[in-house]
């Protein structure tokens, strides 16, 4: 079977990644390579490769991952919004980001 890009997306675990188990199923290993997507998408894997990859979606996500995940992004945002204000206090223009 090919993996696709929809494939991919269906194994994408809730906090917007995958998990090592996977990656070995595609034969990504860490460092995971820059453009790895395009190495993988249109490739012939058996069927039961691409079925264990989507089957392992949010398997490797604890409580304790998800947390820390959650915290990062809200302290992340917190930054990026007093960054904004920051600037808009010394009157130089706010950057559209995320």
């Amino acid at each position: 079977m090919k993996l696709t890009r929809e494939i991919l997306e269906q194994a994408k675990s809730d906090m917007g990644g995958y998990s090592d188990a996977q990656f070995s199923l595609i034969g990504i290993f860490r460092p995971i390579p820059k453009g790895w997507r395009k190495k993988v998408v249109a490739q012939e894997f058996p069927d039961a490769d691409i079925a264990k990859f989507v089957e392992l979606k949010n398997k490797h996500l604890t409580p304790a991952i998800i947390k820390k995940q959650l915290d990062r992004k809200a302290r992340n945002k917190a930054k990026r919004e007093a960054d904004a204000e920051a600037l808009a206090h010394v009157g130089l223009p706010q950057i559209s980001g995320r």
